[in-house]
């Protein structure tokens, strides 16, 4: 029996698929049913009341993008690099990460005693950009332990001033920003 070397195909990470969170629209959806039926039942007769139900109508349409945007953000991670995908951002679906252009990963604690919804992973990338060399890309995600874990290893990012080694259990004493670089 012979045993060969791995070959780079099996050497290769089966890539990670982390999704999005789902979220409750029933404000926005509230939102433009309130702005809409405004002029349904016409009770816009006034400026003052039409200008209103615009509002509410258009904040309403907002806060579902938003929402949207954040139910559908998809983190891949592969032995290449992190991918993210979000087929509503207009501006850009998908973007390509490789490890050694990831720089700084932070960890965002925004209260006292606080549920996974209010910490979030700050993904620090190099965009390596001839005209303005220094510019860094940032993506914003609610925080995942397995996640942050896998980019700060496959990054190969040390703690920045901290003594944070356990993600599944930050210190919650008070708001705090933990950095990797």
């Amino acid at each position: 029996m012979t045993m060969s070397a791995p070959t780079s195909e099996s050497a290769a990470m089966e890539p990670i698929h982390f999704t999005g969170f789902k979220r409750n629209v029933a404000a926005s959806v509230g939102l433009i049913l309130g702005g809409g039926l405004a002029f349904t039942m016409n009770l816009t007769d006034t400026f003052f009341a039409e200008a209103i139900a615009w509002s509410f109508f258009a904040w309403g349409v907002l806060l579902l993008y938003a929402n949207l945007l954040e139910m559908n953000e998809t983190f891949i991670v592969s032995s290449e690099g992190l991918q993210v995908r979000n087929p509503f951002r207009l501006w850009a679906m998908s973007k390509f990460w490789t490890w050694d252009k990831i720089e700084r990963v932070d960890i965002w604690v925004r209260r006292f005693d606080p549920t996974y919804e209010n910490i979030y992973l700050q993904v620090y990338h190099n965009a390596g950009d001839e005209l303005d060399p220094g510019v860094l890309q940032r993506e914003d995600t609610r925080y995942r332990a397995e996640l942050t874990s896998l980019i700060i290893e496959k990054a190969g990012l040390k703690a920045d001033g901290h003594d944070v080694a356990d993600l599944t259990d930050l210190p919650t004493m008070q708001p705090a920003r933990y950095k990797w670089t």
